[in-house]
């Protein structure tokens, strides 16, 4: 199907895609789509039995957000008719979204000794579809998790890597990527 892994982002949305398969026995036939507007798009197949159907943005436009079932129809050169169905999961207007960093480490982004030596754990809730995956990083150091529903998240930072990272400034970074292939991200800074 079109798109990342049965998936179709933004990004995807925004161009042509195409919808690839094999029908041996339907060689010199034609391949249909009925899109949810009506619309039909059709290719021919090939003689090795093989067909590809781009899908222009405007048709990926009718796709609603979430899953999609495509149903394929295949006609051989003779009239025998067969079908088959693919899906498309669409993520293109819950797009995740990581808002300001703040209230890090005692509410100041200040990172003191004893919250070092005691571990910490930081997260929230993010607008993102659950499953997706958060990377937080940390000076040398990257965490991952996934989002749950309802957008919570949280990874534990230990104290061996908050205490290797001695005085001064570091970056904190926060970025989400979704099943689709859609990426947000945020930093602070952490002293």
């Amino acid at each position: 199907p079109a798109g990342t892994g049965g998936y179709l982002n933004a990004i995807e949305a925004g161009l042509s895609q195409l919808i690839t398969g094999t029908a041996v026995s339907a060689a010199g036939g034609l391949v249909s789509l009925k899109l949810l507007s009506g619309q039909i798009l059709t290719a021919t197949v090939g003689q090795d039995g093989k067909w590809s159907l781009a899908v222009p943005p405007a048709a990926l436009a009718t796709l609603q957000e979430g899953a999609n079932t495509l149903n394929l129809v295949v006609t051989d050169v003779v009239g025998n008719v067969a079908s088959a169905t693919t899906s498309v999961t669409t993520i293109v207007n819950n797009l995740p979204v990581v808002n300001t960093l703040t209230n890090l480490f005692g509410d100041n982004n200040v990172l003191n000794l004893l919250e070092a030596q005691a571990g910490q754990t930081i997260g929230g809730t993010l607008n993102a579809v659950a499953g997706s995956v958060v990377t937080v990083t940390l000076g040398a150091k990257a965490y991952t998790t996934t989002v749950q529903a309802g957008g919570g998240w949280n990874v534990k930072l230990s104290a061996t890597d908050l205490l290797a990272l001695g005085n001064g400034n570091v970056s904190l970074g926060v970025k989400v990527g979704d099943p689709a292939g859609n990426v947000a991200s945020n930093s602070a800074s952490i002293t």
